[in-house]
């Protein structure tokens, strides 16, 4: 019915829809895919390309007209992406239209960077990873094609248990001086962050980001002024997000 439960129950949404149905421009619907979103960071030869929305393109693309020195912004991707980057720290932000060719010197994109994979996949995908560690308590609901499709996926571009860690469930921060760093985020402590970026972390009185590893196992904070970008993945986030809802409706 081209809606979610938010709307029809009244309650505004933490993160935006998103459809990967190639049609959705033709009825108006701006959550569909647009094109690519290049960050191009200091000492990083190639830009990272994102596939984004519509939507996310044109809020986007008239934040950074208006942009203050230390705002954050924040996107969704179509590839399980949530992206949080300081404009002031990037070399420079490109809008690619799905209709224009690769940029020449600057392409370097892993399989699902160009126009993402629908949601389930990446559900599936982190579904079989759990799977493979010995990590799953319940029984998910996948169809047997959904799974099919998804091992083949996974044999074509030889995703292996860290390659799926670092798509499904590894949060990526890149720091000023160029290094990145890879952390296991609990969903709940995602969810808290998240949430400081949405207020405006400039207010809430702290310097340092709280953040843990290993799935919730230790605490980490992280200085604020030494970090450009944070990628949080979407379906982790999203987790952390209905628990918090979840707590608050007991």
């Amino acid at each position: 019915l081209n809606t979610t439960v938010d709307n029809l129950v009244g309650r505004e949404s933490a993160l935006e829809h998103q459809t990967t149905s190639p049609l959705a421009w033709l009825s108006g619907d701006k959550s569909g895919y647009w094109g690519n979103a290049g960050i191009r960071m200091p000492y990083h030869k190639f830009s990272t390309w994102y596939p984004i929305t519509t939507s996310a393109m044109e809020r986007v693309f008239g934040a950074l007209q208006t942009v203050e020195a230390n705002t954050w912004l924040s996107f969704q991707t179509l590839n399980n992406r949530v992206v949080i980057f300081r404009p002031s720290q990037v070399q420079a932000f490109t809008f690619l239209d799905e209709a224009e060719d690769q940029i020449e010197g600057d392409w370097e994109a892993g399989p699902a960077d160009v126009e993402g994979w629908p949601q389930e996949i990446y559900e599936c995908l982190e579904y079989l990873l759990r799977e493979g560690l010995g990590d799953t308590d319940d029984k998910e609901e996948f169809s047997d094609k959904l799974i099919l499709e998804t091992r083949e996926l996974m044999s074509e571009f030889q995703l292996d248990e860290q390659k799926l860690m670092e798509m499904c469930v590894k949060t990526r921060i890149t720091q000023t001086d160029g290094t990145t760093r890879l952390l296991h985020v609990s969903p709940e402590r995602l969810a808290s962050a998240m949430f400081d970026f949405d207020i405006g972390i400039e207010h809430s009185g702290s310097t340092m980001l709280h953040l843990d590893d290993e799935g919730g196992d230790h605490s980490i904070f992280l200085s604020l002024d030494l970090i450009s970008r944070l990628e949080f993945p979407l379906l982790e986030l999203k987790k952390g997000i209905k628990n918090q809802q979840d707590d608050n409706c007991r």
